[in-house]
């Protein structure tokens, strides 16, 4: 992998990013706006595993365990689901100004050929990756990674 150069907050935000892989198989799932209570229940299911709720004037999103998914998809109409993915969490001190952090690591994903869906929170961001491809994505994350922490640490010895 060659090297990406990046702006120095953002290399080094990467430089102490930790990357963890949620352990559930996730579903993606669009839902029409009227299942809106439908939607709250499925999520109630997931317990504390990692789950999301996004919703538009148009559409309702779903991220949940596709253990979940595959009991309540028997109880709704007029939905779109895509699965297994998994999660790929990117988690650390993310600073909310940081130009390029989350650009920087789908570019590297995509230079391999992995597609991604991003869903950011507060303190992380997740990657969402079809789950046959989630070893490559994360030894691809797990090099890009070290490579800012070398980066990072050449430009503080620099100094």
């Amino acid at each position: 992998m060659g090297e990406i150069r990046l702006p120095a907050p953002v290399l080094d935000i990467l430089a102490r990013v930790r990357l963890t892989v949620a352990p559930d198989k996730l579903a993606l799932v669009s839902l029409p706006p009227i299942q809106m209570e439908a939607a709250r229940a499925i999520l109630d299911r997931a317990g504390g595993s990692l789950a999301a709720l996004i919703t538009r004037p148009d559409e309702i999103t779903l991220v949940v365990p596709a253990t979940v998914w595959i009991n309540a998809r028997f109880e709704l109409k007029g939905y779109a689901s895509a699965d297994p993915f998994r999660a790929l969490v990117l988690d650390g001190e993310l600073d909310l100004d940081a130009v390029g952090l989350l650009a920087a690591v789908t570019r590297v994903l995509a230079d391999a050929g992995i597609p991604v869906f991003a869903i950011s929170t507060y303190k992380s961001d997740v990657l969402l990756v079809k789950a046959h491809q989630a070893p490559d994505a994360q030894a691809t994350l797990e090099r890009f990674l070290e490579s800012c922490r070398e980066q990072a640490s050449g430009r503080a010895s620099s100094r």
